[in-house]
């Protein structure tokens, strides 16, 4: 499987790594199969096709002002973009690679590790940067000028990264005599070089990058799911204490006795209570299509303001993300809280009217009492729903992180410190199929985790769908003119021209006109001229 060549030396040994890797520490070019270079490639030209489309995408709905306002939106396109750049160097390298000769081949291997380096870079910098963002839309007491601080703090730090990561690789000219020299060090797989002591210090960057990245990841969504478990956990104590007052009412109301009896007098007089709270009643109580996870979602976005703080995700609501559809109301000094009526629970609803299969299918409103005891214990089942929700988000975003960059960077270290036994072994080669594959299925892992978090990402993707709440929104004039949002000048047109009656047997014009003359058209120039544009 494993195929080896000897090298001549370091300078000659980029030149012939058109078939694979070369071992720097010992000179010696390991084999990459052709199926392992196919499927590369398969997977970077995925990764391009599904980035293209994510970015068309979201730059049309930015056009139309609804996607990509806020620091994480931007965030996430810097992730994808950063994505793309990659999904599509990769295959452009081994296309020209496989078709070129020697001394354009050379002329690739020189740019590609410094380009694939400082993109890994940068790709680890957004993903930390994402996290980070996540954590402050669930920390709402921290400052604006705290949250700059940490994220052009992450900034520079990337910005070294790439200074070092970029900078091992230039080679100064040593002399006249050498002419012909490269402008940069050779690389053995394409990422890091060769000769010392830059390798030990690519080493130690690329090291510091992804340790640095994984810890900082993995700490901040620690901390995202601690803190949005807290405060649903707060919101669940408030509402648990709060229910079992009401019920406690409710059982020594005298009205509550009675409402067993007849119960549509006592809906009708809850109903005129004003401290009662609607609630969605369960899905089994009447046949309106919702399933079970919605109703619950819905019960609790009902909670007295439930748009101020968004807890079951670091997403905001008006992002559309599904996670988001979760809100517990908080408040700055006692925390979260849910209110409670202290007379009834009033539950409003639609049912089924009795004979409806014999005379049509008839619907009626009705209000009817729930014990709140249920609610809460429906309450608390979306209270699980939606702490299972955040931590597998946490537990996806670190995971895909670790899982596609930890073999690539075992295997630089293993190289770079030799502790393999035999390189020559086939097992070697082997490592490094893997950990190519694994690194190249991120381009494809990292958009598709940002689809599956954001709702309002996936729907971007349909581009028809802009378009028909376009035409909704706009609308049409009373005499069918073109579509224009409102307040925006209609086009100017010019006046039909006049229309002249022939010349009659006695030599006169007579001019059809029952007004005066429209004004003639100013001079609006040729289109696309200054004269012609509208502001």
């Amino acid at each position: 499987m494993a195929a080896q060549q000897p090298a001549a030396n370091n300078n000659s040994s980029s030149s012939s790594s058109n078939n694979g890797p070369i071992d720097w520490t010992l000179g010696v070019k390991i084999f990459e199969p052709p199926a392992v270079s196919l499927v590369k490639v398969a997977i970077y030209s995925l990764g391009a096709l599904l980035n293209v489309w994510i970015l068309l995408a979201l730059a049309y709905a930015r056009r139309h002002e609804r996607m990509v306002r806020v620091r994480l939106d931007r965030t996430m396109v810097f992730i994808v973009s950063m994505c793309l750049l990659w999904s599509i160097g990769a295959p452009i390298r081994f296309i020209l690679t496989a078709q070129s000769g020697p001394d354009l081949v050379e002329m690739i291997a020189l740019f590609d590790a410094p380009f694939a380096s400082s993109v890994a870079v940068l790709i680890f910098g957004g993903n930390l940067l994402l996290a980070l963002e996540r954590y402050f839309m669930i920390k709402r007491n921290i400052p604006i000028e705290t949250k700059n601080f940490y994220f052009y703090a992450i900034i520079t730090a990337m910005g070294f990264l790439c200074c070092i990561v970029v900078g091992v690789f230039i080679k100064i000219q040593p002399s006249i005599r050498n002419p012909n020299a490269p402008t940069t060090e050779p690389s053995a797989d394409g990422y890091m070089p060769m000769t010392e002591p830059q390798a030990t210090i690519w080493t130690t960057a690329m090291g510091v990058a992804f340790v640095s990245t994984l810890i900082g990841v993995s700490s901040l969504y620690s901390w995202t799911y601690k803190q949005s478990s807290e405060m649903l956990r707060m919101a669940l104590a408030d509402a648990s204490m709060k229910a079992f007052q009401t019920a406690a009412d409710m059982r020594s109301d005298q009205s509550f006795t009675h409402s067993s009896e007849e119960p549509a007098q006592i809906a009708s007089a809850s109903s005129s209570t004003n401290n009662s709270i609607p609630y969605l009643p369960h899905p089994s109580n009447h046949h309106n299509g919702h399933d079970e996870e919605e109703w619950e979602m819905r019960t609790l976005s009902q909670i007295p303001n439930h748009h101020h703080h968004p807890t079951s995700s670091s997403f905001p609501n008006d992002t559309g993300d599904e996670d988001a559809s979760v809100d517990i109301p908080y408040n700055e000094l006692s925390g979260p809280s849910v209110h409670y009526p202290k007379s009834s629970v009033s539950v409003t609803g639609t049912f089924t009217a009795a004979g409806a299969a014999t005379k049509g299918a008839t619907t009626a409103t009705t209000t009817v009492i729930e014990d709140p005891l249920e609610a809460l214990e429906r309450l608390e089942e979306a209270h699980l729903r939606a702490e299972r929700k955040i931590l597998l988000s946490c537990i996806l975003m670190t995971s895909t992180l670790f899982l596609c960059y930890a073999p690539t960077i075992l295997y630089e270290f293993s190289t770079r410190t030799q502790l393999w036994p035999n390189p020559r072994d086939p097992r070697y080669t082997t490592f490094y199929c893997v950990a190519a594959i694994s690194l190249s299925f991120d381009v494809v892992l990292s958009p598709l985790l940002i689809l599956y978090f954001r709702k309002d990402f996936r729907e971007a993707l349909i581009l028809w769908k802009w378009r028909k709440e376009d035409e909704e929104f706009v609308g049409r004039g009373a005499g069918g003119g073109e579509l224009r949002r409102p307040g925006e000048a209609a086009p100017y047109q010019a006046p039909p021209p006049r229309i002249r009656k022939p010349v009659t047997k006695h030599g006169a014009q007579l001019k059809l006109w029952d007004a005066p003359p429209l004004p003639q058209a100013p001079d609006m120039g040729a289109p696309g001229t200054a004269k012609n544009a509208r502001f």
